[in-house]
């Protein structure tokens, strides 16, 4: 997914999303020159926040 499917996936703005990745919260690769993120890593990052209780768009 890109980084445009993340911010319509989580409701967020560009800047949160390439927070999270900047972070290493949320993990991505290049191909292409464009970065993605895989659907798992988007599935493990929501668990991972769900546990500590933590609104995604947030912070």
């Amino acid at each position: 997914m890109t980084i445009k499917d993340c911010m319509s996936h989580f409701k967020a703005s560009r800047s949160t999303v390439m927070r999270r990745l900047s972070s290493g919260e949320l993990k991505s690769f290049k191909f292409g020159g464009k970065r993605l993120i895989k659907r798992e890593w988007v599935a493990q990052f929501e668990e991972m926040n769900r546990e500590v209780g933590f609104d995604v768009s947030t912070r």
